[in-house]
């Protein structure tokens, strides 16, 4: 056998094996574009009502940080 070969297969070995146990990486989940808009059409949906019913009273909308307790 060619010592060259001997000398570079156990690295060769090492980087097969490493690549071959590593865990795969997992960033974010996977959201198509129609799951996104679908979540957004609820939040829509939601807020409506109490808009709507705003509105019609007078009183202001206002953000959450802005309600007092």
């Amino acid at each position: 056998m060619d010592p060259r070969l001997i000398r570079v297969l156990p690295w060769v070995t090492v980087a097969v094996l490493s690549l071959i146990c590593a865990p795969s990486a997992h960033s974010q989940p996977h959201y198509t574009l129609v799951d996104l808009v679908d979540a957004a059409t609820r939040r829509l949906q939601a807020a409506e009502p109490v808009v709507a019913a705003k509105f019609h009273s007078g009183a202001p909308v206002t953000a959450l940080t802005e309600i007092p307790h």
